[in-house]
């Protein structure tokens, strides 16, 4: 394997399995006009509410063009976005990767395939959400353990994933935010 060549992060000596891990969760699937749960972090609430001010109709989605980060400067640490690439059987492709991710060790890095981060079942399953979000178009919030074996150190996370579409109608990119919470009581 070249230097080049993505790595995935050891694995722990013993990890909770993936289905563990995630039965474990608190989650949430609502619409393009409903409000995000009242348990939501601040900065999950400001960026739902930040991402509906910017549909450009009813009925439609915002696009990438839609968002400028000097609407949300303190947020711009936990964003990332994740790209739909039609043409790559590995469909989805991180565009955009926040300090807070690369700080939490979650090992994802600015365009990497989704599918290189951590083991095939974890990366299996996030891109079943994924395709999900990209047929309905709602929004997805969850807050739990990391669904990364490895991410073990970070006692628990919350992320909101928002639908993108440049068109409005045909989701093709995916604004995420991720707020970590710490053993020892840091919110990053």
């Amino acid at each position: 394997m070249s230097s080049d060549s993505p790595t995935r992060p050891p694995a722990p000596a013993h990890p909770r399995p993936l289905a563990e891990r995630m039965a474990a969760s608190l989650r949430a699937e609502f619409g393009p006009d409903e409000p995000p749960p009242a348990a939501a972090h601040p900065k999950v609430q400001r960026i739902v509410r930040l991402w509906q001010s910017l549909r450009p109709g009813p009925g439609l989605l915002p696009g990438r063009r839609h968002f400028d980060p000097l609407q949300a400067p303190d947020l711009l640490n936990n964003i990332w976005l994740m790209e739909v690439v039609d043409e790559d059987p590995r469909r989805y492709r991180l565009r955009l990767v926040g300090g807070a991710l690369v700080e939490a060790g979650t090992g994802i890095r600015k365009g990497q395939f989704f599918g290189d981060v951590g083991s095939r079942e974890e990366a299996a399953s996030a891109a079943q959400v994924f395709r999900h979000l990209e047929r309905c178009r709602r929004i997805n919030w969850r807050r739990g353990p990391s669904a990364l074996g490895y991410m073990e150190h970070v006692r628990e996370l919350e992320r909101v994933i928002l639908p993108m579409a440049a068109d409005g109608v045909t989701v093709d990119i995916f604004m995420c935010l991720t707020v970590f919470y710490y053993a020892d009581g840091r919110e990053v």
